[in-house]
């Protein structure tokens, strides 16, 4: 004798548990008494009763206070017969009954993602990020520094910004480890230092667009909307190595808290102008940003023209005031 097997299917269809029964009759209902016990309280006490032999199957409706669906439709008799395959819904539950010898899809491939370094390659490409970040940020220090100042405070100022991707790559290690039992420690590390290198330089570039533009409006689009995508690459890459989320949960999740945190950021910067203080803020650019990657200019040549400057000094104001 064919086993008829009973599916629970979940909203999207998908089945979340079988039932196997080798024997008639197989009842259906919310009571303990029943073959398969139904959570559902729409359902009643003892709603079904399935019997049969062989391919032939034939149910019966025990209580009429709900409608029962046979393949999304209403039943006309009280006792009809179904076949492997067929879905009854019974108050909000859907059931798929079939038989041992019901078709199969065929099996689908796994690819697997191929892992193209060793671990031990792996640590080395982590750690010479870093190293190298130290280097770039340093640089930057350098560069944004006017005045000369020894090597060891310039790395001083840089770690810093090294010692983030770090702390951020040991949080999202222990979610992982949480998880999924895999910290992905140096693939964190790795993405983490790209991307705070990146940002870095992303608002480099937006100082410059400010500076090059003369509008701080345009700087900050610009750089909300690099820092913004780096963000979310950032965010959606410890995701995947970090927990089981799909990729559209992860795009989903990572575009949320970056775009929000941007508005929630703005939204304060707002707050913080003169007109929403009881306190006198000033703001003044006395240098180019990065002023050593500009060519000087000297003392004599700067004031040479000094009703100029003030001119100019005075247009500034005239163009905050207004």
């Amino acid at each position: 004798m064919e086993k008829i097997v009973i599916e629970f299917l979940g909203r999207k269809k998908h089945v979340t548990q079988r039932w196997v029964f080798k024997e008639f009759p197989v009842t259906i209902g919310r009571g303990y008494d029943n073959d398969v016990i139904v959570s559902d309280p729409y359902v009643a006490e003892k709603q079904l009763v399935v019997t049969g032999e062989g391919d032939t199957w034939q149910i019966e409706n025990l209580d009429t206070f709900n409608d029962i669906l046979l393949n999304n439709v209403v039943p006309k008799k009280l006792s009809f017969e179904i076949h492997s395959g067929d879905q009854v819904v019974i108050g909000e539950t859907r059931l798929r009954i079939v038989s041992s010898t019901h078709h199969v899809a065929a099996t689908k491939k796994l690819i697997r993602e191929k892992e193209y370094l060793t671990d031990a390659q792996q640590i080395i490409i982590a750690w010479t990020s870093v190293v190298l970040a130290l280097v770039c940020f340093s640089l930057i220090e350098f560069l944004d520094t006017s005045r000369d100042i020894s090597w060891i405070k310039i790395l001083a100022r840089a770690l810093p910004f090294v010692a983030i991707p770090i702390a951020w790559t040991t949080l999202w290690a222990s979610i992982g480890r949480t998880l999924t039992l895999i910290p992905n420690v140096h693939k964190h590390l790795l993405i983490s230092t790209i991307i705070a290198v990146a940002g870095r330089c992303s608002l480099i570039l937006g100082e410059y667009v400010v500076y090059m533009l003369n509008s701080k409006f345009v700087g900050k689009i610009f750089f909300y909307l690099i820092a913004g995508l780096l963000a979310v690459v950032l965010l959606n890459t410890n995701l995947k190595l970090a927990t089981t989320f799909s990729e559209t949960q992860r795009i989903g999740i990572a575009n949320a808290m970056v775009w929000g945190t941007v508005i929630l950021f703005e939204f304060f910067m707002i707050a913080q102008r003169p007109e929403f203080q009881n306190r006198t803020n000033f703001n003044a650019t006395i240098k180019p940003p990065y002023v050593k990657i500009l060519p000087g200019t000297s003392v004599d040549e700067f004031f040479a023209d000094t009703n100029t400057l003030f001119e100019k000094v005075d247009k500034m104001i005239e163009k905050e005031h207004k």
